[in-house]
Order: structure tokens, then C-alpha cells, then sequence
């Protein structure tokens, strides 16, 4: 990731506590100061769904949930499979993906995938792993698994399969 745009530092005595940022794009003594606002023309605001990510690791589960969070997803999260199922039930009509490591505390990850698929069907998700073999849920179901990622991933390509997994369920949901 890169962030491109002009910052300058406004000390902080030079702003008023009504000041916000609309008011204060001038800066202190009328210097230009460039706002860079993050724009994402796929989910501007308008989506009430969600991803959650089902992962055992906190900082990586941290990690993901600011990324795509940063992108424009809404974001639910579970650190393990009894939490996950849990979240599931309670937001199954909102959820449309699921980022789902295969190694979990209390019910692994194949068992909280075929329980989340016993609830919805057409759900998609993103497996997480690190083991270099390819999970025989991929076989076995090829049309709610949307892709396999190998840990460490770029997360980049996180956000690239979550927006397709997005725009699949979206279809699914249009089509009936």
C-alpha cells in the first residue's frame, strides 16, 4: 500500500475546538494543505453487508479487519469456531463472506464451514492457511469455495477475492 497527497503538520495551537477538517483545509496562515480522503468506487457506503473473518491469531485477525476496513468492507470478526458460528447465526442475512482459517480453538475449520453452510447454502469463502496442501473442502465445494489463501498472503490479493466473493453473492442474491 502507498499513500500519495501533500501533509503538513497544523500545530496544534493554531486550531480552535470548533475547527474541523473542512474548516481548516486553508491551515494556519492561509498555507494550502492537500486532504487526501480514501475513495472506493465499488462500495461507496452504500453496502449494509458484511465479512467475517474467522481467525484464531489476533494480530492477524486485527490486521485484516483494518484492511478491509480501510477498503470499504464492513467487518465482523470471531477468534474461534464456536464464536464464529455464533456471529453467523445472529447476522446471516448480512453476512455474504467468510474469511475462514482452517485451524481453530473448539470446532476446527471444516466443521464451522459446513455448519455456516448448513445455515446458508450459497455463502462464499475465502480459505486461510498455512499448510501447502490444498483443502479437500475446495473439491468437495467448489461453488461456495471462492479461493484458497495461502499464509502469509498479500493482502492485496485479500482485498481482490473479497470484492469478487462480494460481487458473486451479490449476483446469487439478485438472482434468487
Amino acid at each position: 500500500m502507498s499513500f500519495r497527497g501533500t501533509f503538513q503538520a497544523i500545530p496544534r495551537t493554531s486550531l480552535k475546538p470548533k475547527d474541523t477538517v473542512e474548516n481548516c483545509e486553508k491551515g494556519p496562515k492561509n498555507k494550502q494543505i492537500e486532504i487526501v480522503k480514501r475513495k472506493n468506487k465499488y462500495f461507496k457506503g452504500k453496502r449494509k453487508e458484511y465479512v467475517l473473518i474467522v481467525e484464531d491469531d489476533f494480530l492477524l485477525r486485527k490486521l485484516i479487519d483494518s484492511i478491509l476496513k480501510w477498503k470499504g468492507f464492513r467487518v465482523k470478526t470471531a477468534q474461534d469456531g464456536k464464536e464464529a458460528i455464533e456471529t453467523f447465526e445472529n447476522f446471516k442475512d448480512e453476512i455474504l463472506v467468510v474469511i475462514l482459517d482452517l485451524t481453530l480453538p473448539i470446532y476446527s475449520g471444516e466443521e464451522v464451514f459446513r455448519r455456516i453452510k448448513q445455515i446458508n447454502d450459497r455463502i462464499q469463502v475465502i480459505i486461510c492457511t498455512a499448510k501447502d496442501e490444498i483443502p479437500p473442502l475446495r473439491e468437495e465445494y467448489p461453488e461456495n469455495i471462492v479461493g484458497v489463501l495461502k499464509k502469509p498472503f498479500d493482502f492485496e490479493d485479500l482485498f481482490n477475492i473479497v470484492k469478487f466473493a462480494f460481487k458473486v453473492m451479490i449476483r446469487k442474491k439478485e438472482n434468487g
